[in-house]
């Protein structure tokens, strides 16, 4: 939808301001001197003495291959940006315990280079060492060999992880010290820990933990300053530690923008900043993470719009923001199966410059005309040392600030917050729900009643006060929310009287307040309440929705001037309105701030202008040309270099294989792990296995070396690693026969293939564990006996993507739909050529829009390689959709969009440029499975890419 220009309407005459591109920009970037000093103020952070506005985008050097960091930077300073921010991966330098004081420095983990060739084009480096980091990264970028150093907690206050912790961050401080800003290099500040909001998920409240972290780091060097995000309590008390304030680090926020003063702590908002001035007077105000967000396998693909965003950019600086991070600039790659459990091998690809390195247009263009506007006014914005008030400017509208109830898509299953409803969906009542009690209904996002004798269709919400006419009260055989007081009666044959109403559901997502009913009729008025969740619940199950709560009206406008540069903000989420400002009126849709100069009334940016751009433009693609037939290698189950055996239970799969440690010595860091027993024979020739693997863990079942016909699997839902999941393999109605005569054998080989998925990133500790935790088998439980376990297949000992001659490969019959499982195929395309690749180009741009990637349509799971890359893990499972938003929701805020409901998340695999050559590309993949869809080869391309898909 086309967004609404701000109108300028002069005393004389009405006239609309044009936006144009500024001629130069006004931000300090780096450059290279003796030294450089870095302080900070309530306003900015500054460098030599200047303030200095800090435009940043997140690159991480491990998702984006080496010799394309270059295009990212110069794609940076295109768009205005002055800062880059990356987290330090541990486990990209520190793979295996051998590493341990000879850490890895080179190829994608040349985080020095890294930071010099950002210096190269101007821009200064924030760097957080975490050094867990979180980030949807394989076990949130700490080694897998922690685990086995006897710790007993992560991120807490136990000695081993203390000793480890400061180490490594030793390690990363003097690797990077030449590279200070005080050094004369480009890196302004430094991070300790990562969202810590007491125990990080690896125990309880640890806030001596947090207090030893900071002060560690600090030992290190004070050279610049130390950043901790994102709880603002934990870090607040940190700085307050002998109760009065003592400066130590500087306390950040991730998130979503919020305009709400006084109901979000854990977002970016006006209610966060005026915590951090309170607790922490001085403090500029930083925003590590703008958050797009990540793809997950079997979840369709969530953007963001590009206009919201850029409203809550703009409203932060508005409100005096002195640093701005996208979360992520380019999310990139997690090449080689790096990804933190169920996150796709693409990393963040709505963003502004896309995992295939490609600007995305046309958000692009839009970010890069706000931040070079934002880039022209800096100088003004942080010339005062303090913040000018933000000041309520008369609107033309006259609606209270209140709200809406419908029913939603429960929000529990949101992965930012497993386990919680958001806000807009929390009900307290005021007193305990029982029978015989009377209670009002609070929303915990609004701090407002659901009114029983308001309108019936939205219900609406209203101030809470301690009237009866606010009560309901609770009838558990019926499962009605019922009011106390009553209100004529709506059905038609009850006209004159008086009814009490109750919670209605109208239609399938339609919720309004209509006639109690007799329990025999009164199916669409049960709801229950969920006293752990506080929740008000219609439904079971993926039927399920939940009472929620909806802001209008009343959002306000204000101004907030900085000399002759001014942001006029209109945070109503549905109304437009007209602003009287130094004789001047101006029209602010919904949503919308202008930035405009008082002095002339000219608009140098809105946020108005901004079209819905969810659909993107057409993907202009040209197809490489496939110089060989396929061929396959079948490998056999169960085979593999390296065996185990274990007399009573399986053992825990990454002790075995390493996980991503298991590079040590050469060894190929590998997904799967193959657990076989025996089992006793079915006279019947039918198996049903059901079987618990540890989180994120996927299970295939094989009797007798034949796959089980029918297969029930699912990934778990938790960011955890501890929590093991129910995943069945179920047969089919005919008997399944082996290649023996099932009758006249008395046992049978149960084969497990277990697919580790990657490591989650939440949750991490010692506990956390991949690989199979029990099975039964037509119903006898075989988890105690003695397990053999194999590893590291035919293909994988000789890495046949770059030794393809290491084994026989035979021709592939029928574009491979046979749909057999664990077998690779190989062929080699040669790129368009320069004639062709030209032919897409719109522009001459620099760097060209023009990207390669591999189109794995036709194919089901797996892993694929160009070239002896590995690209990653692959998986073309339908994304599903579920609710109008998608999660994660923030106060009942759409934040989020579906898109591609039903689609695979992903189709494209990037391939970096580098990686290629003329002709000749030789293109191996592995398909561990075809139970998505049948299998067709002739679906499969290597294709260049000319705008974002």
């Amino acid at each position: 939808m086309l967004r609404f220009w701000v109108v300028v309407l002069a005393i004389a005459e009405a006239h609309c301001a044009a936006l144009t591109a500024p001629e130069s920009n006004g931000l300090l970037y780096y450059t290279p001197a003796a030294k450089h000093t870095v302080s900070f103020t309530e306003r900015a952070l500054v460098i030599d003495g200047t303030p200095a506005l800090m435009l940043s985008g997140a690159v991480h050097y491990t998702r984006v291959h080496e010799e394309e960091w270059e295009r990212v930077f110069e794609l940076a300073v295109e768009m205005g940006l002055n800062c880059i921010q990356t987290y330090v991966f541990w486990n990209a330098h520190e793979t295996s315990m051998s590493q341990v004081g000879n850490a890895t420095w080179d190829g994608r983990a040349n985080l020095p280079r890294f930071i010099s060739l950002a210096a190269a084009h101007g821009l200064w480096i924030d760097v957080r060492i975490g050094p867990y980091i979180c980030g949807e990264y394989y076990f949130g970028g700490i080694p897998t060999w922690v685990r086995e150093t006897g710790a007993e907690c992560f991120r807490c206050s136990d000695p081993v992880w203390e000793r480890e912790m400061a180490r490594w961050v030793g390690v990363v401080v003097d690797k990077i010290r030449p590279q200070l800003a005080t050094a004369g290099g480009n890196v302004i500040l430094l991070q300790i820990e990562n969202e810590y909001s007491g125990g990080g998920g690896s125990g309880g409240s640890d806030q001596d933990y947090l207090d030893w972290s900071v002060d560690m780091g600090r030992s290190l060097t004070t050279d610049v300053p130390w950043i901790l995000c994102h709880d603002i309590f934990p870090c607040t008390a940190v700085n307050n530690k002998t109760g009065v304030y003592d400066y130590k680090a500087i306390c950040t926020i991730n998130g979503f923008w919020m305009d709400e003063f006084d109901k979000e702590t854990y977002q970016p908002s006006p209610k966060w900043h005026a915590d951090l001035q309170s607790g922490n007077p001085g403090q500029p105000w930083i925003w590590t993470e703008d958050q797009g967000w990540f793809d997950q396998w079997g979840v369709a693909k969530r953007v963001r719009d590009s206009g919201d965003q850029l409203y809550g950019i703009a409203r932060f600086f508005a409100r005096g923001g002195a640093y701005h991070n996208f979360y992520m600039l380019t999310g990139g790659n997690n090449y080689g199966k790096l990804s933190g459990g169920v996150v796709a091998t693409a990393y963040a690809p709505d963003t502004v410059i896309d995992s295939l390195l490609l600007r995305h247009q046309p958000r692009f263009d839009y970010y890069s005309r706000f931040f070079h506007a934002i880039a022209n006014v800096s100088a003004e914005l942080v010339a005062s040392a303090a913040i000018p008030p933000s000041i309520p400017l008369p609107t033309g509208n006259s609606s209270a600030s209140g709200g809406t109830v419908s029913v939603g898509h429960c929000t529990d299953d949101d992965p930012s917050h497993v386990g919680v409803l958001d806000a807009s969906q929390q009900w307290h009542p005021t007193s305990h729900i029982a029978p015989g009690t009377t209670f009002a209904l609070s929303n915990a996002y609004l701090d407002l009643c659901l009114d029983p004798l308001g309108p019936t269709n939205p219900p609406a919400l209203k101030k809470c006060d301690s009237t009866t006419s606010l009560e309901w009260s609770y009838d558990q055989a019926t499962q009605q929310f019922q009011s106390v007081s009553t209100r004529p009666c709506q059905v038609p044959a009850s006209k004159g009287q008086q009814c009490h109403v109750c919670l209605d559901l109208a239609g399938p997502s339609s919720l309004d307040l209509w006639d109690c009913k007799n329990q025999s009729s009164a199916a669409n008025q049960e709801f229950s309440y969920d006293s752990k969740l506080f929740g008000v619940i219609s439904g079971k199950g993926s039927s399920r929705q939940c009472l929620t709560a909806t802001a209008t009206g009343g959002g306000g406008a204000e101004v907030t001037v900085y000399g002759n540069v001014a942001f006029l903000s209109n945070m109503d989420d549905s109304a437009g309105t007209s602003v009287m400002f130094k004789e001047r009126t101006y029209f602010l849709p919904n949503h919308t701030v202008a930035i405009i100069r008082p002095s002339s009334g000219e608009v140098i940016f809105n946020s108005s202008e901004v079209v819905d751009d969810e659909a993107g433009l057409p993907m202009l693609t040209t197809e490489a040309t496939q110089t060989s037939v396929w061929v396959q290698f079948q490998e056999a189950p169960a085979v593999g270099s390296k065996t185990s055996t274990s007399s009573n239970g399986p053992t825990e799969q990454l002790h075995l294989t390493g996980g991503q440690a298991g590079v040590q010595a050469g060894e190929y860091f590998t997904d799967y792990l193959w657990y076989t027993s025996s089992i006793p024979a079915s006279p019947t020739g039918q198996y049903t296995v059901h079987a618990q693997a540890a989180g994120g863990t996927m299970l295939y079942f094989y009797v007798d070396g034949k796959l089980l016909p029918a297969q029930q699997q699912a990934l778990t839902p938790s960011t955890s690693n501890v929590n093991p999941i129910e995943v069945y393999s179920a047969q089919t109605a005919r008997p399944f026969t082996s290649s023996s005569d099932t009758k006249t054998k008395s046992t049978a080989t149960l084969q497990i293939l277990s697919v580790a998925m990657g490591l989650y990133n939440g949750g991490v500790g010692p506990k956390s564990t991949k690989g199979l935790v029990s099975a039964k088998v037509n119903g006898i439980d075989i988890t105690e006996n003695a397990w053999k376990h194999t590893w590291l297949s035919q293909a994988e000992t000789n890495e046949v993507w770059s030794n393809p001659n290491a084994v026989s490969w035979t021709p592939v019959s029928g574009n491979g739909n046979d749909n057999t499982s664990l077998i690779w195929y190989k062929t080699t395309y040669d790129l368009p050529s320069q004639t062709a690749s030209r032919a897409n180009l719109t522009d001459t741009q620099s760097p060209p829009q023009l990207a390669y990637a591999l189109s794995l349509v036709g194919t089901n799971k797996g892993v694929a390689f160009v070239n002896g890359f590995e690209l990653g893990r692959y998986w073309l499972v339908p994304g599903t959709c579920s609710g109008e938003c998608a999660p994660p929701i923030k106060s009942g805020h759409c934040y989020m969009h579906w898109r591609d409901c039903g689609e695979p998340t992903q189709t494209l695999y990037h391939i970096p440029t580098p990686v290629l050559k003329p002709t000749g590309n030789v293109v191996v993949i592995f398909e561990e499975t075809a139970t998505v869809a049948p299998r067709d080869l002739s679906k499969v391309k290597l294709v260049q890419v000319t705008s974002h898909p």
